[in-house]
């Protein structure tokens, strides 16, 4: 049974997705936030109901939703001095084209580079053993990825994004497949690292860059955004993708009888589902106590951290997975944890407020034509749609492809436009 707390606690996030509705459907940040935490905390609290969530837990997330908004709310009444309109020019088709074909190609090349690393062949049938090796390495003798593979995917991160841009932006028939071309190193990158982050990440980014080019062409006054196209995609994806995630873990396992399909799916329910139980778990074992001193960026931006000589980059960001139902592990501890630990609960609440009038400042100048806006509204979205796990830009390689992506939409928009025939 649902502690009633929760319910309510639900319910208060409902009510500020509620409370500006018409906001979320032109794509404002602060109430796209609260929408997605109250389509998030239901499905949680109603799919994964053996999960223990801590009621003090839901309120602090209410209480985050609440101040992103307020900050986005500020940023609507203080519009600031008014710019210039940015010239209506759209990044060259053709750039974004290449881009996109390049970035995949790098990912296949990716995929190239792992299946040469295990030394087992390039046979389909050799995939589940590939699988199960990458999954001994990362998991039981923490090894990481080739470098060559690593370096690899930066430029497929990009081509995610830039799929997204282009499946709106192109008036060509002949090239609107190339949107989703990323799709085929993605799939591939999943089946062999066995990894559910891949798949989601790349679905991530291309829907952050459709969503962040769909403000820009809004505020142009196009109507026609490809909505159909997209909603059939989507129901697609929406079969697809959990198909493609729990054939991965059932390699990973060296899982072959069908009776076993009963059991990867229900750790599948719970690797999905049991975020709050983990946040939750976190928050109330550690509540004014080891976050009186915060790690000031350490699991927010961790890979720079590294870079910049601090400690190392978990595994997961965090090192302290939790057993949620059923003795199920666990280290889903969402964006809240990553804040909260760098920051403070206080100083997490504040820097949402301030995250919630930058993110809306963005969303007016792109929505006011500024190209330059797409990419930093990009980087809104897909911050939002990773919440529910960590800090998104935790990743360097997700920094550097977005940086590419960011790279490609400030170069195609100084050349002259050229049409493509379709």
């Amino acid at each position: 049974m649902i502690d009633p707390w929760n319910v309510l606690a639900a319910l208060l996030i409902t009510g500020l997705a509620a409370a500006s509705g018409a906001e979320a459907r032109r794509g404002s940040p602060a109430p796209l936030f609260a929408l997605y935490w109250s389509v998030l905390t239901w499905a949680a609290l109603l799919i994964a109901p053996d999960v223990a969530v801590w009621p003090p837990a839901l309120f602090f997330i209410a209480l985050g939703v609440a101040a992103f908004g307020v900050g986005g709310r500020l940023a609507r009444a203080f519009p600031g001095r008014p710019r210039p309109r940015a010239p209506a020019r759209l990044p060259d088709e053709r750039v974004a084209a290449w881009s996109v074909a390049l970035g995949s190609a790098c990912g296949l090349a990716g995929v190239t580079v792992l299946v040469m690393q295990s030394g087992l062949g390039f046979s389909p049938g050799a995939l589940p053993a590939i699988a199960r090796q990458y999954s001994i390495e990362r998991y039981w003798e923490f090894r990481t990825e080739p470098l060559a593979y690593r370096l690899l995917v930066i430029p497929h991160y990009a081509a995610c994004l830039l799929a997204g841009h282009l499946f709106l932006t192109t008036r060509s028939r002949r090239i609107l497949w190339l949107a989703f071309l990323p799709l085929v190193p993605t799939v591939l990158i999943t089946l062999v690292l066995t990894t559910k982050a891949s798949t989601i990440f790349a679905g991530i980014l291309w829907i952050a860059g459709y969503a962040a080019t769909a403000v820009y062409e809004r505020g142009r006054g196009r109507a026609d955004l490809r909505s159909g196209l997209l909603a059939r995609g989507s129901a697609l994806a929406a079969l697809a993708v959990p198909t493609i995630l729990v054939v991965s873990q059932m390699w990973r396992g060296e899982r072959t009888e069908t009776s076993e399909l009963v059991e990867v799916l229900s750790d599948f329910r719970l690797d999905i589902f049991g975020f709050l139980g983990v946040f939750s778990s976190s928050f109330r074992a550690y509540w004014f106590t080891d976050w009186l001193t915060p790690s000031l960026g350490a699991y927010t931006f961790p890979g720079l951290v590294a870079l910049a000589g601090g400690p190392a980059r978990e595994m997961g960001v965090f090192a302290d997975p939790v057993l949620i139902a059923n003795g199920h592990p666990s280290n889903i501890f969402t964006a809240f944890r990553c804040l909260v630990e760098d920051f403070t609960p206080a100083g997490a609440i504040a820097l949402l407020l301030a995250a919630g009038f930058a993110a809306q400042r963005c969303f007016q100048r792109a929505r006011a034509g500024s190209p330059g806006a797409v990419a930093g509204l990009a980087a809104v979205y897909a911050t939002i749609l990773w919440s529910h796990v960590v800090f998104f830009f935790g990743y360097n390689s997700v920094i550097a492809g977005w940086m590419l992506f960011a790279a490609v939409l400030a170069f195609a928009a100084r050349r002259p436009a050229t049409a493509v025939a379709g």
